[in-house]
């Protein structure tokens, strides 16, 4: 397959992505990757090499992250006229990354940066000798590079991250071929798994998405399981109803609902919840307000499959400085409603900006960085 159309199919992909939103990454980070690498320079049968790299970030905003990296490898290859040849690569460097999606699951991102490499060139073993022994070539040269993949959100406090990388040298020499058509590139592909640490908000102690306002234990984190997550204190799993005709029915409905702690401002916020009943439900209801508004609004949740409810709350409630929600099942004999959140302690939820400028700033950097690589592997061809 041509490299050109292994180009367009990552971008491809990468437009297409959508999730569902929940809740903010933590803003530091420290990742560990393996790859591999490739010299893309004026030599015949270069053959792509391991890859290690380390690096450090942190988010400026939800959409923009600043990080230094590590990263070191080899690469083989051969010119006319001399025989196989290994490449050693060291290199460090910073980068700033653009997020097109932070609050999805799986979310693009396109990175530009630079540093300095360190490279070693050896003889492998042949006939080409200089003063009788294997040659060395070494040097340190700049590079600028540009980065494009997807993240994958395992959890808050892990990711992964699947890209690729286009470094541009500035020396023609990596390929111990120097005066060749251009400067030597470093072609990349990288998977690297990332621990993140800290948190966003300030008045959030524990970090369980519950302002300490709300919070009945601010030193101790609520258990994301659904049950009663709204008031920040570890609850037992509930024993959920199982479905019966016989006798009173004297049990209240169980909600199970996963808060939405952060959203986009003006964008509508899908609200799922599952809900257990042992007979039938008279209403699923989603109860809503703008923070610092005195009215509730209430709109009726629409059953999907099996015990799930699904409600929204619309962008034009969606303002800061955030919303908060509750929602509410009520079964046909009236006990007590099952609840996940209530309005003495509802849900909160934060909002961020739609962040276009920074996706502006990334879809340029991505158009000129990445439109530059097309140039470059379709001028190779």
């Amino acid at each position: 397959m041509r490299r050109s159309t292994v180009f367009c199919m990552l971008a491809g992909v990468m437009l297409g992505v959508e999730a569902y939103p929940q809740s903010l990454p933590k803003p530091f980070w420290i990742s560990w990757g393996l790859g591999g690498m490739r010299i893309e320079g004026d030599q015949d049968s270069a053959k792509i090499g391991p890859l290690g790299m380390i690096s450090f970030g942190y988010h400026l905003s939800p959409y923009a992250a600043i990080s230094v990296h590590a990263a070191g490898g080899w690469s083989r290859g051969s010119v006319p006229d001399t025989n196989w040849h290994r490449t050693d690569v060291g290199e460090v460097g910073a980068e700033l990354r653009i997020l097109f999606r932070p609050l999805s699951r799986i979310t693009p991102f396109v990175g530009v940066g630079g540093g300095a490499v360190h490279w070693r060139a050896k003889d492998t073993g042949g006939s080409w000798m200089q003063s009788g022994r294997s040659w060395t070539q070494r040097g340190t040269e700049l590079y600028g590079c540009t980065t494009a993949g997807l993240e994958f959100r395992l959890n808050q406090r892990l990711s992964l991250h699947v890209g690729v990388r286009y470094s541009y040298v500035l020396n023609d020499e990596l390929d111990v071929r120097a005066g060749g058509s251009e400067d030597d590139q470093v072609a990349s592909a990288f998977a690297s798994l990332s621990l993140r640490l800290g948190r966003w908000f300030a008045d959030d102690a524990d970090d369980d998405g519950v302002p300490k306002a709300l919070d009945l234990d601010p030193r101790r984190a609520e258990d994301p399981d659904g049950y009663l997550d709204h008031d920040g204190v570890p609850e037992p799993p509930p024993p959920l109803p199982l479905a019966s005709s016989e006798g009173e029915d004297d049990t209240s409905p169980v909600v199970i609902h996963h808060p939405v702690r952060v959203a986009v401002e003006g964008h509508t916020i899908p609200v799922r919840a599952q809900v257990f009943e042992d007979r039938s439900l008279r209403i699923v209801a989603l109860v809503y307000r703008p923070i610092g508004t005195d009215k509730w609004n209430a709109v009726r949740m629409t059953p999907m499959l099996g015990n799930a409810y699904m409600g929204r709350i619309p962008g034009f409630d969606v303002r800061r400085p955030g919303v908060e929600y509750l929602v509410a099942a009520v079964d046909r004999a009236l006990n007590a409603p099952g609840v996940s959140g209530t309005p003495d302690r509802p849900h909160v939820v934060r909002l961020i900006s739609d962040g276009t400028g920074w996706k502006v700033v990334g879809g340029i950097l991505g158009v000129l960085s990445w439109g530059g690589v097309g140039y470059l592997l379709m001028h190779r061809e």
